[in-house]
């Protein structure tokens, strides 16, 4: 018999191999085989034939093309966070060694993270080998929370930071001794309170200091006058004044303060009570006697005693003031 040449052949070593190629005789079989490499998988042969092991007869000389393709892949891309925090795409059956792009979209106030496999690229092109899931992860955005006081001397706060989208933070507004809290700057009025975090903010403080009574009184009306009585803020400093009127004199404050005008710094409400008492040198004959520290004076021709607390008495021991 005369032979002939079979040839078997694929499209693509890539893809697979044939056997049965060789030179066989006329009206013999010859036995063709088509074996997909790994991810591969045979479609048919040229002719239409679609077993990977088929029998011909030969009947001449003829070409026999095996045709792969490349297996078909699934793949899943997901959200491993809550359904509100992102979305993704990609999810599909592609065939391998395909280059589909997968995608995480975070929602407003929250952001990608990373993929299960660690890439942290939000929109990524994936090579596809096999059956795999991706799973993206996103997280709450983080806000920046100031506050503060509108002057650090009057109190202070607390509950500045970092905080993630949505969740509340603590503030703390504390005064100092001497001064109140009156209001957040956005108008909340409780000194502590919760804030839901939907973005960065400052929260300031409102303090002012609290305000004292300071009564300035005469221990006798009639000696004399004194100014300085009001309402006034803690921690400033007034003038009070002591005028005696005539006849009289200012010796000190009951405190023990001698200056008859003095600057005093309000811590609280108080009283300041300025003592007088009669000049008793008004009218003397300008004859003075001093002797161990108690004064001897000449009035209207009888000699009084001045003990040097001011107490006025006749020469007989009786008390006159």
């Amino acid at each position: 018999p005369k032979q002939y040449t079979i040839t078997a052949k694929t499209d693509s070593t890539k893809f697979g191999s044939v056997t049965g190629s060789g030179q066989y005789d006329y009206n013999t079989p010859a036995t063709l085989t088509a074996t997909p490499n790994e991810h591969y998988e045979f479609v048919e042969w040229s002719d239409g034939d679609k077993n990977p092991t088929r029998t011909v007869t030969v009947t001449g000389d003829a070409t026999y093309i095996a045709i792969f393709t490349p297996k078909d892949y699934t793949i899943i891309v997901t959200s491993g966070s809550d359904a509100t925090w992102g979305t993704v795409s990609g999810s599909g059956t592609y065939k391998y060694g395909s280059q589909p792009i997968i995608t995480a979209t975070a929602a407003p106030n929250y952001e990608f993270v990373s993929w299960n496999d660690g890439n942290t690229d939000a929109n990524r092109t994936i090579t596809v080998e096999d059956d795999k899931t991706y799973t993206a992860t996103f997280a709450p955005k983080k806000y920046t929370i100031t506050a503060k006081a509108n002057d650090a001397t009057f109190g202070s706060v607390t509950g500045s930071g970092q905080y993630d989208y949505n969740t509340e933070a603590i503030l703390t507004a504390t005064p100092n001794e001497h001064y109140e809290f009156v209001e957040w700057s956005d108008g909340d009025k409780n000194p502590t309170r919760n804030v839901t975090v939907t973005g960065d903010a400052t929260y300031t403080a409102i303090f002012k200091a609290k305000q004292y009574i300071i009564t300035v009184i005469a221990n006798n009306p009639a000696y004399g006058n004194v100014t300085g009585s009001g309402t006034y803020d803690a921690e400033s400093t007034i003038i009070i004044t002591a005028t005696p009127n005539e006849g009289y004199k200012f010796t000190q404050w009951l405190d023990g303060d001698i200056n008859p005008e003095r600057e005093v710094k309000v811590l609280g409400t108080a009283n300041y009570i300025a003592i007088f008492e009669k000049d008793i040198t008004d009218g003397l004959d300008n004859t003075t006697i001093k002797a161990n520290k108690v004064r001897k004076v000449l009035h209207n021709g009888t000699i009084h005693i001045i003990k040097p607390n001011g107490e006025m008495y006749t020469i007989d021991g009786t008390r006159i003031q």
